[in-house]
């Protein structure tokens, strides 16, 4: 793959085009400390019972070959 470090100066660059702050990319500490909060919990286990298990949205997807 491409260097880590260059893979993060284009997603900065991507949040400066839309008008948002480029270096808040670089914050993530408080996503860190909240999913760490989550693992002592039951968060994870309760995302996945309703965005996986709950869920009623359903699609059916059919591929057939070109001939």
């Amino acid at each position: 793959g491409r260097p880590i470090g260059l893979a993060y100066i284009i997603r900065m660059m991507d949040n400066w085009l839309y008008d948002n702050d480029p270096l808040e990319l670089l914050h993530y500490e408080e996503a860190l400390a909240n999913i760490r909060k989550g693992l002592a919990g039951t968060y994870f286990e309760d995302l996945i019972r309703h965005s996986i298990l709950n869920n009623d949205h359903k699609v059916l997807v059919s591929i057939y070959p070109e001939r």
